[in-house]
């Protein structure tokens, strides 16, 4: 292996050359290093000095800084690159003059722990003109003198510069689609609001009449002086009535968009029980029966708002597909099973089911088949899912659509 290396060494340094360090590249400067690596406890020292005319010529001229430190970081030699990061160095200056204070810790340890037998390190060094570059640091324990250091250095400054400014456009990129995430939810929220409002316009319309049609029933009675007290009492119980269903549903509509605080403890049941009152108006109007098999004592830990809208989201576009599909018997279930790694809330209905296509994309961001669709409906739904730690899925099957959310325990 000696004589491969020093065969090597020659051919590289062809002293026939005039351009000597022309013919020495950075890989060659490693590769010589990794071969003394491998022989050097195979060898003798007679057969290194053998050698140690070449090794000289090439330690001086290679297109690298090179050092050679002694056990205390103090400078032996130094080689002809050098000056092009550090101008003129006197012997016995100390390596460690070059490393700024906040990085010498980490380059003592690598050193004290043996870690440059393994690893190289990648740190900032202190250059002539003041400026501060990045290095990665190669060291291997002297060939002949136990007490002495080879070090070389590679500027790899540009290529630090470009991962530092590729992870700023990461962390760009990153908040940036964070705030589209955001905006995202924000327009999910106000489409809420504009479905609850109309929900809540169908649920007042009633009552409201309702009370309407009585009060101008009192007031004609009254004229004709023909009220009984039995009949104001029934009259003005049924406008109680109709006043507290329009509380009522006052407060459901700003529980649902009351902040979403941390994550609660909430009955399952209770939850979708919630979203059938929510919608009932909406579901009688189209026929829709919901069919919900949840145990009373069944509980999990979401955003009791956001997990709220998952459920309308559903529904929603469920009674869209039976009145886009014309379907007559229009049924959704929801149910809940257990399995070895947590448990899965199902939801399906007989709608008719979707394309393969649509069924490939149907959580991908912005892709609707509704004319008027906006396409983050199901995305925002898997996103408040994940951010739980759930998956949801989706699959076609006989007669409809089948969505899964699975929870691990």
């Amino acid at each position: 292996m000696q004589d491969n290396l020093s065969h090597e060494i020659f051919l590289r340094l062809n002293k026939n050359n005039n351009s000597l360090s022309s013919t020495i590249s950075e890989k060659d400067v490693y590769s010589i290093i990794q071969e003394i690596k491998t022989y050097k406890n195979e060898t003798t020292a007679d057969n290194i000095l053998e050698n140690q005319e070449e090794f000289t010529t090439l330690f001086f001229n290679a297109p690298i800084p090179c050092f050679i430190l002694d056990d205390s970081f103090k400078i032996e030699k130094v080689n002809n690159y050098v000056e092009k990061y550090f101008k003129k160095i006197n012997t016995k200056t100390n390596f460690t003059s070059f490393i700024p204070k906040e990085t010498l810790e980490t380059f003592l340890n690598w050193m004290s722990y043996k870690e440059y037998l393994i690893n190289d390190l990648e740190i900032n060094f202190k250059c002539y003109d003041n400026s501060t570059r990045r290095f990665q640091i190669k060291a291997i324990n002297h060939p002949i003198n136990k007490h002495l250091y080879f070090f070389i250095l590679i500027d790899i400054q540009q290529q630090y510069e470009m991962k530092e400014n590729l992870q700023h456009l990461v962390d760009k990129e990153m908040k940036k689609s964070s705030n589209q995430l955001e905006m995202l939810k924000e327009q999910s929220r106000l489409a809420s609001m504009g479905e609850l409002i109309e929900i809540i316009i169908h649920q007042w319309i009633s009552p409201l009449n309702g009370i309407k049609v009585r009060t101008e029933f009192i007031k004609n009675e009254c004229k004709k002086d023909r009220l009984d007290k039995k009949t104001i009492e029934n009259y003005t119980q049924e406008q109680i009535d109709n006043i507290n269903h329009l509380i009522t549903t006052l407060k459901e509509f700003r529980n649902f968009l009351k902040p979403k605080g941390e994550l609660q403890c909430v009955k399952l049941l209770k939850l979708i029980t919630y979203v059938r009152m929510l919608l009932k108006d909406v579901l009688v109007k189209n026929n829709v029966i919901l069919n919900i098999d949840i145990d009373e004592n069944f509980y999990i830990h979401v955003h009791q708002n956001e997990f709220t809208h998952v459920f309308i989201n559903l529904i929603n576009n469920s009674i869209d597909a039976f009145v886009e599909n014309k379907k007559r018997v229009r049924n959704i279930d929801i149910y809940t099973k257990k399995d070895l790694t947590g448990f899965s809330i199902v939801f399906k209905d007989n709608a008719g089911g979707v394309s393969d296509y649509t069924l490939e994309r149907l959580f991908d961001r912005h892709y609707t088949t509704k004319k008027e669709g906006t396409g983050i409906g199901l995305y925002l739904v898997k996103n408040i899912v994940e951010k739980i730690g759930g998956e949801i899925s989706a699959k076609n099957i006989s007669d409809g659509l089948e969505f899964i959310i699975h929870i691990a325990d």
